[in-house]
């Protein structure tokens, strides 16, 4: 049943409309007997984020990030056609903005590949896009005000994309010849102003094809020469970095994509996960993956998700062309949504339906994921986070509903059990400096009660309380003081 659908080109809706709409009238008609379940969203489910130190221990296969099944009702799941004519999947979900604003890139295909176009509410069509929530600890929040833009290839915004590529003994020269030749195939349809650099790798790094936007300069540059000259290990971070420093000479304006392709797992790396991981959040990188034959799947997922990229599992060498196009031709050709996400701390799912009026009320769904879990495996010592934790008025006592956020957090810690934190208590500015300085110590001394209660070591954890001394904004509204009310976890030690 494996059937991979990647972009071609481009088609207007209004020329698909007509046909989409005759072929689910006689589809509803020859439907309408199939069970239907109570579900209002299909069973879909992105893997638990899990330690850095157990990421390398196993692999499993990832959901692409999107199901791509036609429903007909908002509340209830429909059985799918075999072949369903769209397809709508996020490429990317970007919360480098969080808690101000959360950006997920959408890409909408027809059944021949082709990026389904004007479907923005701009052009001037009706609302398409419908039903975004935002969902963490079991909590669904639906999300009343968004924004959708179209964007398209003439975008004058430039990409630096820097692919970077395994040439280990285990891919064999046939298949490294491939890889090669479908990089200069991507390498034809680059536009004028973007920047390429290629680097290759095995238990060594070279990097073919410095940055540069001089086409002629990187297609001169690029090898097709199978193994000539690797020799054996598998390097993969130390690869992702030496990508990483290339895109950091790209200029300011442009968008940083790492294409990381490999067929196995790191055995060789002077540098580990957590570095690749840091390198490129900081200089705001995004990470593709590409996970060929048999690959450690759950490093490269992680890579993909935390960098807000995405994991691609391909499985023949015929895919290799299609495959890379698709990549960078989604660098350009997209829908990007933004929205104010709640500010809870832990594991995001955004879900969006898609249901144009002209088919019917027929709907596609999209989901993906972001974490902003109190504790991630990009973070550093120094690392802050602040966390809405609700206080009963004038008191340390913590309101029920913040306790889900609490105990989601002292798992998280569990599964990192190095790892120390300083708990920092703050409050409004209504009331004496004595009485503030003193609810703030408390509170943050209730916090860590309550997640020692949750079984988190209480020698890991610290207090500390600095009353309305450091606000975050001025205490001139019911909004503005609730910000100020906050507690902050600042890693002290444990990361690597």
């Amino acid at each position: 049943g494996y059937k991979p659908l990647y972009m071609t080109s481009n088609v207007p809706f209004s020329k698909l409309s007509a046909s989409l709409a005759a072929q689910y009238q006689v589809m509803s008609a020859s439907t309408a007997t199939l069970p239907v379940k109570a579900s209002s969203m299909p069973e879909y489910t992105l893997p638990e984020v899990e330690p850095i130190e157990r990421l390398s221990e196993h692999s499993r296969a990832t959901p692409q990030g999107s199901t791509g099944k036609p429903y007909r009702l908002e509340t209830s799941e429909a059985e799918p056609p075999p072949d369903s004519p769209l397809r709508l999947e996020f490429r990317t979900v970007n919360d480098r903005r969080y808690p101000d604003e959360v950006e997920l890139q959408a890409i909408v295909l027809d059944a021949q590949g082709r990026f389904v176009t004007g479907l923005a509410p701009k052009q001037g069509f009706a609302n398409y896009w419908r039903g975004l929530r935002d969902s963490s600890l079991r909590v669904s929040s639906p999300i009343d005000s968004f924004l959708v833009a179209e964007v398209r290839e003439n975008v004058k915004q430039p990409q630096a994309v820097c692919f970077v590529l395994d040439h280990s003994p285990s891919m064999g020269d046939a298949r490294a010849r491939k890889l090669q030749e479908s990089i200069r195939k991507t390498l034809d349809i680059v536009k004028p102003d973007d920047y390429i650099s290629v680097v290759k790798f095995t238990s060594r790094t070279t990097v073919e094809v410095p940055l540069t936007n001089d086409s002629a300069t990187y297609k001169q540059r690029f090898k097709i020469d199978g193994l000539r000259g690797y020799g054996g290990g598998t390097a993969i971070y130390d690869a992702v970095i030496a990508g990483v420093e290339e895109l950091s000479k790209a200029p300011s304006e442009c968008r940083r994509t790492l294409i990381l392709f490999t067929d196995g797992g790191d055995n060789s790396s002077k540098s580990n996960l957590q570095a690749a991981y840091r390198l490129a959040r900081a200089r705001n990188v995004r990470i593709q993956t590409v996970a060929y034959g048999v690959t450690e799947e759950a490093p490269l997922e992680a890579l993909a998700r935390y960098s807000g990229g995405k994991m691609y599992r391909i499985y023949t060498t015929r895919e290799f062309p299609y495959m890379f196009a698709d990549i960078y031709r989604s660098l350009r050709n997209y829908y990007r949504i933004t929205y104010k996400p709640p500010h809870i701390a832990g594991l995001h799912t955004a879900s969006i339906r898609l249901s144009p009026p002209e088919l019917g009320g027929v709907s596609w769904w999209a989901r993906g994921q972001y974490d902003r879990s109190v504790v991630t495996p990009t973070d550093t010592v120094g690392t802050v986070t602040m966390v809405n934790i609700e206080f009963e008025t004038g008191k340390t006592t913590i309101t029920p509903a913040s306790m889900p956020q609490l105990e989601e957090f002292a798992r998280t810690l569990r599964l990192y059990p190095a790892i120390t934190l300083e708990i920092r208590g703050h409050t409004d500015d209504r009331g004496s400096n004595e009485l503030n300085q003193t609810l703030s110590e408390q509170r943050a001394q209730s916090v860590a009660e309550s997640l020692s209660r949750f079984g988190v070591e209480r020698r890991r954890l610290q207090t500390i309380g600095f009353g309305k001394t450091q606000p975050l904004a001025p205490n001139d509204s019911d909004e503005n003081r609730r910000k100020n009310r906050r507690t902050e976890f600042v890693i002290t030690g444990g990361v690597r």
